[in-house]
């Protein structure tokens, strides 16, 4: 009589075979998902050495203080008596200055009213002054 049974070696399973392909998914996910960081920084990299430079010059004031607006809306103050640089990637920025009373930490500004632009085509290792003394 013949007996029926069960073969002791493994064979692959449903479950192995698709735990394989999501190896093999996951792997050229991963493979894939670096090569579009590697592109994307790579596109997206300033290769200048050195940024460009603006430099904002309140020195000539002795009490004012005027505050900067970026044109991402960012606004730093500039105090009086003071010089700031800052560093900027390549491409154009437009600042607006103003200088009068209701500028942070103003009060005795009256005669400072008014509001000045000023736009500049920054590229590498550029040096540019915007002068907060009008």
């Amino acid at each position: 009589m013949l007996k029926m049974t069960k073969s002791t070696e493994p064979t692959q399973t449903s479950m192995d075979i698709n735990e394989s392909k999501i190896f093999i998914f996951n792997r050229k996910a991963h493979i894939l998902c670096l090569f579009s960081v590697m592109i994307f920084s790579l596109s997206s990299c300033d290769v200048c050495e050195e940024k460009g430079r603006v430099t904002f010059d309140n020195s000539e004031r002795l009490w004012c203080n005027c505050e900067v607006t970026w044109q991402n809306g960012d606004v730093y103050v500039i105090d009086a008596g003071e010089m700031r640089t800052y560093e900027f990637y390549r491409g154009s920025q437009t600042f607006d200055a103003y200088c009068g009373n209701d500028a942070f930490g103003n009060n005795l500004c009256g005669l400072e009213e008014g509001t000045i632009t000023r736009s500049f085509d920054i590229d590498c290792s550029d040096e540019h002054v915007m002068n907060l003394n009008f």
